[in-house]
């Protein structure tokens, strides 16, 4: 009628096809099937399809040879017709109804015969379909290869080839099929499904370039579908891309692009999804996350929607396939989300053997679908983090993932031991006359002990503490120091070090590498001994030291260790002093050190790398020292003096206490020095005044101290722990200079922050990076590095927002060592500096943030920035959270104040999750800027 005509003009095709395969035929027609039940099936079906972001149905209309709406079932049941249901149906939901004709299967032999044209021409144009239907889709159209005899072929073909001849046929008989849809209802919206490869580029050129063993549209079923679409004989196709995201041959996404960019503007292309395949057993279809890839992947190019070949499939679903589609559809996975593998970062061997007595596992899942842990439900965040630890039994212990088809089995083999590694280990040939440590790591409150050479010594425990001032592991480390004996003409074996560990365990001895002393020509009488005045130490008088680095670190000469200790110092180049023919052996880092006269060690040799150059000379007994200016500018007071010779000179800030000094553990509750001491070593005089003017920023006054061997220069500071940084260098006339930091001077503004920081110098050192990732998270290919990295991006952009001139030691993902991060503060001569990390630990349970300094003087930039980074409430208070003390590298550096911030663990899945979210970077990144401007204010 009039009425129904109109109808079908006004109805609409949707922006975007999302549609779901309704086999009616298959479906709803069972034998016991009754009209009523098929309508309640379908009923639901739309239902659930609406209710989850769908707006097409797509209906498979063929049934028994014929088509649903004519099929004996139907006429002998009352209550309508079925696709006249559907119809309604949908679009009482606001869903579009695209009928799925297969011509192929109407056909009595197939569709080029005259028969078939008309009866298929006839079913077409029926009002059952044409106003049950927004849209059609053909299909089944592709010919057989003798479908046209060749007898036929030579009577009409005119020449132009056998298999053009029948592509001709069809794409006639495809253009009389789109006619008679266009002359029943032009409006009506009609297509094609088609086969995903056309021909492939090796059949025809121009064609997709895949090496498909499988069937070529144009080749292999004389349809040239890409022709039909592109001269406007059908408006859409739907591609059945059943392909699979891992497919090698005809990759899923290598055939999508090559539609979409073939097709242009000359039509709409659609992609239909076999959702019929998952949980298939094909290979490439294992994982059941497979269908939602498809539609991220589609999500780049420009389409006019999806369907999947079968609801019945995506409603039975039990993998966790649909309800990730869903979601998808629905917006609760958008792109931004990548779909996981299982994967585990921690423990990154699957069979291995440890003396620790529980295992950390780290890593991440998909969360849309189900993963066990030994046959239990794994315990995960809502993004598939995992991070946790479990105990360990005494010998074999099984653990086994199982998620998304993918299984990873752990072998961990528990043995208790007493100790674990000793040095040296291995065999040594040293000089006599010298320290010599050695190093135990084994079971906590043990005692150990070291016998060398008829020697015993006990050594002294040191246990790891985290920020809570909990042991990190189970075991410590023991180290001690034997004095070898001088070297002799002829080769002296001392033998092995014979290591004994008494615990609660047990005891285990073990002996470790043997040590024999290098003969020498001549007797060296200069052998180390008691001090010879203050705290100098008998070296002999016949070698020279010289500092030959631009900053050289010094150690204590009463230990042989790497730890590095805030009340050394630094001695600049040109440095010089005597120095014992023999050097320092430290075991355990496997440097070498000189030891000089003045109870000082230097590196002479790590890793290949030394700061001093050797060579014999004689050095002045004395030493007098002259001050020679006293210059206040803007951001610096410098004080130069004439010394005799570059004797080196000891430099700390007083009075200070240290908590646990002995475990090597400098922490301090408040920066309560005074003043600066700078001891001249062997200085006999002290001329000249330094002369302080009552408005400089720093100190009050100087006064000179008298000691037993040497002379101190005593500064003192107008407020206890209100210092900021120094440097120290040999001018090119000889003079040595010190140069302290005055404090910044920053102005008010009318911004959030109410300050502006121009002209204040801030260097912001992202840590680790390139080859030197740093710890990693539950996500392999985001680690510590790249964390860090986003994190001083965002503190830089409000940092120069506030006007401070802002350094980076990095901008991108490459590799700084530290000795080259240590020159850039250097060089920079900064304000303040601040290194961005992140945590980690061999547990799961640790979380929160540490603030950490070295020098005392950080420590008042440390607490302001870790009160308002605690006032931001970004993490929970932990016992893991607070102020401490390290002894990180870059802290080293002297010329500022150095705060090191540990934003999170990496090793706790709560907190890997948080400080991967952009939001609470931005959160992290405005609490460290507010830390920095108080501090900033504070200093005024």
């Amino acid at each position: 009628s009039d009425d129904n005509v109109e109808n079908a003009v006004a109805k609409t095709v949707p922006n975007k096809f999302v549609g779901a395969t309704l086999s009616a035929g298959v479906d709803y027609y069972g034998e016991s099937a009754t009209f009523e039940s098929a309508q309640t099936e379908i009923k639901n079906a739309i239902q659930y399809l609406s209710s989850n972001g769908y707006n097409t149905v797509y209906v498979n209309v063929n049934f028994n040879g014929g088509v649903i709406f004519d099929c004996e079932f139907i006429e002998n049941t009352t209550g309508g017709d079925l696709l006249t249901f559907i119809n309604q149906t949908a679009h009482e939901s606001g869903m579009i109804v695209v009928t799925s004709v297969d011509v192929g299967a109407l056909a009595k032999t197939d569709i080029i015969s005259a028969e078939d044209i008309s009866l298929i021409k006839n079913i077409l144009a029926s009002s059952s379909l044409i106003h049950s239907s927004d849209a059609i889709l053909l299909k089944g159209y592709c010919l057989p290869k003798d479908a046209i005899t060749y007898n036929d072929y030579l009577a009409n073909s005119g020449g132009i080839g056998y298999a053009q001849y029948q592509q001709n046929k069809l794409t006639s008989v495809m253009k009389q099929f789109s006619e008679v849809i266009s002359k029943a209802n032009s409006s009506l919206y009609t297509g094609i499904l088609c086969d995903p490869v056309w021909a492939t580029a090796s059949q025809k050129s121009g064609g997709i370039d895949v090496s498909s063993n499988g069937f070529s549209a144009l080749t292999d079923g004389s349809a040239d579908t890409l022709s039909w679409l592109k001269n406007d004989i059908f408006d859409y196709a739907v591609v059945n891309n059943n392909y699979s995201t891992v497919t090698d041959s005809d990759p899923f996404n290598k055939t999508a692009k090559w539609w979409c960019e073939n097709i242009g503007d000359s039509a709409d292309v659609a992609f239909m999804l076999s959702s019929s395949l998952v949980n298939s057993g094909t290979s490439s279809w294992a994982s059941p996350d497979q269908l939602a890839k498809q539609l991220m992947a589609l999500s780049n190019l420009n389409t006019q929607g999806i369907v999947f070949d079968s609801y019945a499939a995506l409603f039975s679903d039990t993998s966790g396939s649909t309800n990730a589609v869903n979601k998808y559809l629905t917006g609760s996975i958008t792109n931004d989300y990548v779909l996981k593998d299982l994967s585990l970062t921690t423990p990154s061997k699957t069979v291995y053997t440890t003396n620790e007595s529980y295992v950390t596992f780290i890593g991440a899942t998909d969360p849309q679908f189900e993963a066990s842990l030994n046959g239990s439900p794994l315990e995960r965040n809502e993004l598939g983090y995992f991070s946790l630890t479990f105990d360990l039994k005494l010998g074999v212990n099984k653990f086994s993932f199982v998620h998304k088809g993918k299984t990873i089995d752990y072998s961990i083999t528990y043995k208790k031991v007493i100790i674990k590694s000793i040095s040296p280990a291995t065999n040594l040939k040293l000089d006599g006359g010298m320290p010599f440590g050695v190093t135990v790591v084994a079971l906590s409150n043990s005692k150990v002990t070291a016998t060398l050479n008829g020697e015993t010594i006990t050594l002294s425990e040191k246990k790891e503490l985290d920020a809570s001032g909990a042991q990190v592991s189970e075991y410590s480390s023991y180290s001690g120091i034997f004095y070898l004996p001088a070297s002799k003409t002829s080769v002296q074996k001392l033998g092995a070090v014979k290591f004994k560990v008494a615990s609660t365990f047990g005891t285990e001895t073990r002996n470790g590498g043997s040590v024999t002393i290098n003969k020498v020509d001549v007797l060296d009488d200069s052998a180390i001994t008691a001090p010879i005045g203050g705290n100098y130490i008998n070296v002999g008088t016949s070698l020279i030291a010289e500092v030959t680095t631009n900053q050289a670190e010094v150690f204590s000469g009463s230990t042989t260790d790497d730890w590095s200790r805030p009340t050394n110092n630094y001695l600049p180049a040109g440095t010089v002093d005597y120095t014992h023919r023999s050097m320092v052996y430290d075991s355990k880092s496997g440097n070498y050190y000189r030891l000089l006269r003045c109870n000082r060690r230097l590196y002479s040799d790590k890793k290949g790398l030394s700061d001093v150059k050797i060579y014999e000379g004689t050095l002045p007994d004395v030493n007098n020292i002259t001050c020679a200016s006293t210059e206040e500018s803007t951001r610096y007071t410098t004080i130069a003096f004439n010394v005799d010779w570059k004797a080196p000179f000891l430099l700390e800030l007083n009075p200070q206490n240290y908590t646990n000094p002995d475990q090597q553990v400098y922490t301090i509750s408040a920066a309560t020095f005074s003043y600066v001491d700078i001891t001249f070593c062997y200085a006999a005089s002290f001329n000249g005044d330094v002369k302080i003017s009552a408005d400089n920023p720093l100190f009050s006054k100087a006064e000179t101290v008298k000691n037993t061997a040497d002379l101190t220069l005593r500064l003192y500071l107008k407020k206890p722990g209100a210092f900021y940084g120094w440097n120290a260098e040999y001018n090119l006339g000889g003079q040595l200079v010190f140069s302290f930091l005055n404090p910044a001077k920053i102005s008010s503004a009318d911004n959030g922050y109410g300050v502006s920081l121009s002209g204040v110098k801030i260097h912001i050192d992202a840590g680790h990076g390139g080859r030197d990732p740093g710890a990693g998270g539950n996500d392999p290919n985001c680690p510590e590095s790249v964390l860090n990295l986003i994190l001083a991006q965002k503190l830089q952009a409000r940092l120069e927002s506030l006007g401070a001139t802002v350094s980076m030691t990095r901008t991108g993902n490459y590799t700084v060592g530290n000795e080259e991060r240590m020159n850039i503060v250097r060089n920079e001569k900064p304000d303040f500096t601040i290194a961005i990390h992140r945590n980690s630990n061999e547990k799961s349970g640790p979380s929160g943030y540490e603030v950490d300094h070295f020098a005392p003087f950080s420590y008042n930039a440390t607490k302001y920035i870790y009160n308002d980074f605690s006032a931001a409430g970004l993490f929970p208070q932990t016992k893991w959270t607070g102020i401490k003390w390290h002894y990180y590298y870059l802290g080293r550096v002297s010329v500022c104040p150095v705060v090191l911030i540990e934003c999170g663990y990496m090793s706790n899945d709560s907190d890997y999750t948080n400080i991967r979210n952009d939001n609470f970077n931005n959160r992290s990144a405005d609490a460290l800027t507010q830390g920095i401007v108080q501090y900033f204010k504070s200093i005024q």
